[in-house]
């Protein structure tokens, strides 16, 4: 095995911001340090070849590591301007200018457990077989895949409202626990629809997206405890064994999920965090053989195709032929396999968020969406830190999210994220006091 001096390069650039991103903010858990340190492994691990994984080119590894770089840059003029020119000192109480629309959570809540019970009604016969979690999934997906064809009603259901809600329920729950008025029922219909979509759909990410959730909103309880001078005793005491216990939770449902069909855990867990480079070039050589510029078309999918699916659906006004050329190679990305390996397997979707940029603009799509996406990163930590209320808090816990799934590509590109980030920005919360 050896090791290419030139790609080792790039691995080190992007160490050095994940470590100089933690000495700045004194945690690990801000997006730069995750951001980073994610693609600092995806580059070490891929460079490696181990299990017999095909590698890219140095070109490739040098246009990952510049999107690492001007989203580093995008992040840190917002942060630091945010944070270092702020004169007033005076915090507020957390959780104390926002509360959340409780009769609209228990509505749409309800809703929606009785559209995963009945789902899961519909799959119980293959769960009690024998058959189990995976055999279920894999129904889930060939059903997920046919949804954005109709015009049916409960597609229009699933897709503007109960998958979105149920991306949106978990954030929420999480930050209601550590910044809300801990309210019984919101926990309650998030652990049901958690529980229901594992039985219903067979994958567990869900639970890795609630435990996520929960040691970001403690970081930021913490930060914000500290900031004031009142670190309880219960938090000192605690906070050691709740980030090892998310974790290791973590790390349990998501090497279980990977495994579901893979013998080898080791080589699924080294392709899962290594192919993205090479996915990345391959797709990239498909987008300039079909000459595809999407102008933020790809990347932003998940904000743009709900408005063109009620127009095509309620008005009977078809995509246009941009979308459809755009949105048929994401399609692409999942339906079609690819052989990453010399044992010649298979893999598909783990193009990476960089992919998605490259789709919008090429090389320079990548540097402009990427100096964007880490100013987003640099203002919601920063406002979530300095003036720290439940739904700051819910929101960079959200866009957290989105960095943490990076190495399989960009969360604003999912219909049911964006939906759900909209949700959580205009519907979900209010001010305190007004109705």
């Amino acid at each position: 095995m050896v090791l290419d001096a030139n790609k080792l390069i790039t691995v080190i650039i992007c160490l050095i911001l994940c470590i100089a991103a933690k000495k700045y903010t004194k945690t690990w858990l801000n997006p730069l340090s995750m951001f980073s340190g994610i693609w600092s492994i995806i580059l070490f691990l891929s460079t490696l070849g181990l299990h017999g994984l095909k590698t890219a080119s140095c070109n490739t590894y040098y246009v990952i590591c510049a999107g690492v770089t001007c989203f580093a840059v995008g992040y840190l003029l917002t942060y630091k301007s945010r944070y270092s020119f702020t004169f007033n000192k005076s915090y507020k109480h957390a959780g104390n200018e926002y509360v959340l629309r409780y009769q609209v959570i228990y509505i749409l809540g309800i809703i929606c457990i009785i559209y995963f019970a009945i789902k899961f009604l519909s799959v119980a016969s293959i769960f009690f077989s024998g058959n189990g979690l995976a055999a279920i999934r894999v129904m889930a997906q060939s059903e997920e895949a046919a949804t954005t064809g109709g015009g049916k009603l409960l597609n229009a259901v699933r897709i503007l409202l109960v998958m979105p809600y149920a991306y949106a329920i978990i954030p929420i729950t999480a930050m209601e626990i550590w910044f809300g008025r801990k309210d019984k029922k919101v926990l309650f219909i998030c652990l049901s629809i958690i529980a229901l979509r594992v039985l219903s759909e067979g994958g567990r990410i869900s639970v890795v997206y609630f435990a996520l959730h929960l040691l970001i909103g403690f970081s930021l309880l913490e930060s914000y405890a500290m900031r004031i001078h009142d670190l309880s005793k219960r938090i000192r005491k605690n906070r050691k064994k709740l980030r090892i216990g998310v974790l290791v939770l973590v790390v349990i449902v998501l090497l279980a999920s990977m495994s579901r069909s893979m013998s080898s855990l080791s080589t699924v867990t080294y392709y899962y965090f290594s192919m993205q480079p090479y996915m990345q070039e391959i797709w990239s050589k498909a987008v300039d053989e079909a000459h595809i510029i999407g102008y933020g078309v790809g990347s932003f999918n998940g904000l743009i195709f709900p408005i063109l699916y009620l127009l095509k659906n309620i008005l009977g006004i078809p995509f246009t032929t941009h979308f459809s050329q755009v949105y048929d190679m994401i399609l692409e990305t999942d339906s079609q396999w690819q052989i990453i390996s010399t044992y010649y397997t298979r893999a598909n979707a783990y193009v990476g968020t960089f992919w998605y940029f490259y789709l919008d603009g090429k090389v320079f799509g990548i540097i402009l969406l990427s100096l964007i996406y880490g100013i987003m990163g640099g203002r919601l930590y920063s406002k979530a830190k300095r003036h720290t209320n439940v739904k700051n808090a819910c929101l960079y816990s959200f866009y957290m999210q989105s960095i943490a799934l990076s190495f399989s590509g960009f969360a604003f590109s999912s219909m049911y994220y964006g939906l759900a980030f909209l949700f959580i920005v205009f519907i979900a919360y209010k001010k305190r006091g007004k109705e």
